[in-house]
Formats: structure tokens, sequence, C-alpha cells
């Protein structure tokens, strides 16, 4: 699984990097994704799907709301009992 793990972070960091934003994946939200886009009877197939449902789509709404803030690190995570991914955003800049 690790190679996975740094599969599905790299794509998209590399995405937003080209758009000055740093994003980063802590591990809860790695094990989050790896939950829902891996599936044994499919392998890794979903994990594309996955990737834009909960982590591409948070961003752009992050980005849209003017929540995001260029050359900062943005830390994707998980919060326990939720069924989504969040933004950590640093307070200070």
């Amino acid at each position: 699984m690790p190679k996975l793990k740094d599969y599905l972070s790299k794509s998209l960091k590399e995405k937003y990097k080209s758009q000055d934003y740093e994003l980063a994946f802590d591990k809860k939200a790695k094990e989050f994704l790896i939950d829902k886009g891996f599936k044994k009877e499919f392998g890794a197939r979903p994990l594309k799907r996955a990737l834009i449902e909960y982590v591409d789509d948070l961003m752009v709404d992050t980005v849209l709301d003017g929540d995001a803030i260029k050359e900062v690190k943005l830390t994707v995570t998980h919060r326990k009992g939720k069924d989504n991914l969040a933004v950590k955003i640093p307070k200070s800049v």
C-alpha cells in the first residue's frame, strides 16, 4: 500500500502546485482515501474517482470560497466519524 498512498497524493499535489498551492495529505486522509478508493474486486481503479470526489471537489470549493492561500501548506485530513475530508489551513501566515 505505500506506493498506492504515494501515487494518490503525488498526482493532486502536482496539480495544485502548478496553481501555487502546496497540498499535503496526513496519514488519516491517506487511510480514508485507501478505504474509499480501493476495492478488492476492482483493485485501485476506483481510486481516481475517490480522489475527485473527496479531494479535488474539496479543494475547488476551498479555493473558490477564498479560504486557500497560495504558497501556504494546506493539509488534507480526515476527522473521525465523518464521511468526508477537510482542509487544515494555517491561522497565521
